[in-house]
């Protein structure tokens, strides 16, 4: 199906959820050099509150009713900031930081992510951290910028966990770009674990800020979830044949991910929708197509039909990634944009391939091609290909049907649709012997 834009997810490319380990701000770590207790707490706190006073970093408390508005800054080592900006000190705390900036303002997905964060979690705390005047430089310039943010971030939860006692436990930074540096850096940085990072890259071959709307996605449609499935690479995922569920090989995607603990990164693919909500329905179809000859040079069209309890769609391509050949078990990748239900029936056509051009082409790979007429019989054509039996897996439901040829008699005709319905009980499983020692 072409309407689907491939999405490869591959390591930082997408969403994901990352706990980074901590340490402890010099800043600090005091030493009390007075004549008793009370004279180093003093100066102690005196050092914090120089510290403080260095944070160039800006941190705006959006207000759900004005979502793209600065209207309420807190700072730390002010305790009066949080009364003002009506900061919950019993709720969870999110940090959006933007990455480099060439214009010197907001990106417009800064808004949207802050309305949909309110929207799943109305009594959260949700930051935008303004750390333009670092951003909009050149571009290695503010590369390197990206630690004193990140310090200034953790100088604040710092702050908030010392003075407020609000553990980082419930924080998640969300970083964009060199947002998400900015953020590792404020966990490598900070006296405890942060609750939840989430770097999010725009170096993709999709869409500059494809995978922020993603994560949006994930968190206003909670109920239409998108998943991704580990895969080697995107050419055995164009197959259909890494839809797994086993062992952790599939996770549902952006904000409602499942931490999964493992020692070495993989990539994981899906396909998505154009438009929100972009989750789709994959499916892998398996056929075991078998013919009187192994010497074919063919190019085949096929397509499927699916009708469900929910929904029918039509024409599906099924792109052949492997060169097709007979006496040969292919996979595809289907994928539908809505749900169709319960999968009852499959419709298949095969559109006849066998052209001028894939002839000559035939006859010139011959060796003996100047010895053939023109209509030799070890040319074979597409009605001398079979299958009896698809056999499909939902990666969604991880459920898998085989369907059978309604009319076993009719075979499979070129430009003619065959109706494949389920399997009856006992049938399901390949017969002991095929046409020419195949099994399906």
């Amino acid at each position: 199906m072409r309407c689907p834009h491939p999405l490869p997810l591959r390591p930082l490319s997408l969403p994901f959820a990352l706990l980074l380990g901590s340490a402890l701000l010099p800043g600090f770590v005091g030493n009390a050099r007075g004549s008793n207790a009370t004279e180093g707490t003093l100066e102690l706190q005196t050092n914090e509150i120089e510290d403080l006073n260095r944070i160039k970093t800006r941190f705006s408390l959006r207000r759900p009713s004005a979502p793209s508005e600065d209207e309420c800054y807190v700072i730390a080592g002010h305790m009066d900031s949080l009364a003002k900006c009506n900061f919950n000190t019993s709720s969870k705390t999110f940090l959006i930081i933007h990455g480099w900036s060439v214009s010197g303002m907001f990106e417009s997905w800064i808004g949207k992510l802050v309305v949909a964060l309110y929207q799943r979690e109305p009594d959260s705390n949700v930051f935008v951290v303004d750390w333009l005047n670092r951003a909009h430089q050149h571009y290695p310039i503010a590369a390197q910028n990206t630690q004193l943010a990140g310090q200034d971030i953790a100088k604040l939860i710092n702050w908030l966990e010392k003075r407020v006692r609000i553990p980082a436990g419930k924080m998640h930074l969300i970083g964009y770009s060199l947002g998400a540096h900015v953020a590792g850096f404020a966990g490598s940085h900070a006296a405890n674990k942060i609750g939840r990072i989430t770097a999010f890259s725009k170096a993709m071959k999709c869409e500059h800020e494809r995978s922020i709307h993603l994560f949006i996605d994930s968190i206003l449609h909670k109920d239409q979830p998108c998943v991704a499935f580990r895969c080697s690479n995107q050419r055995a995922f164009q197959k259909g044949v890494c839809l797994s569920c086993r062992k952790n090989r599939c996770n549902t995607l952006g904000y409602d991910a499942t931490p999964v603990q493992t020692r070495k990164a993989s990539q994981m693919f899906l396909k998505t929708r154009a438009e929100m909500p972009f989750r789709v329905h994959h499916y892998q179809l398996k056929i075991h197509f078998f013919g009187k000859t192994t010497h074919f040079d063919i190019d085949p069209t096929l397509s499927v039909s699916l009708h469900g309890t929910e929904n029918v769609i039509e024409d599906l391509h099924l792109e052949t990634v492997d060169r097709f050949s007979p006496n040969k078990t292919h996979s595809f990748l289907v994928v539908t944009e809505v749900d169709i239900g319960d999968l009852l029936l499959i419709k298949f056509r095969w559109e006849s391939s066998l052209t001028w051009n894939s002839l000559w082409k035939r006859m010139k790979n011959s060796i003996s091609w100047y010895k053939l007429p023109l209509w030799s019989a070890s040319i074979s054509s597409d009605s001398d290909i079979q299958f009896r039996r698809i056999r499909v897996k939902s990666g969604e439901t991880q459920k898998k049907m085989v369907f059978c040829l309604k009319d076993s008699s009719t075979g499979i005709v070129p430009s003619q649709e065959a109706i494949f319905v389920r399997c009856p009980a006992g049938r399901e499983s390949s017969p002991t012997s095929r046409p020419h020692g195949q099994k399906l």
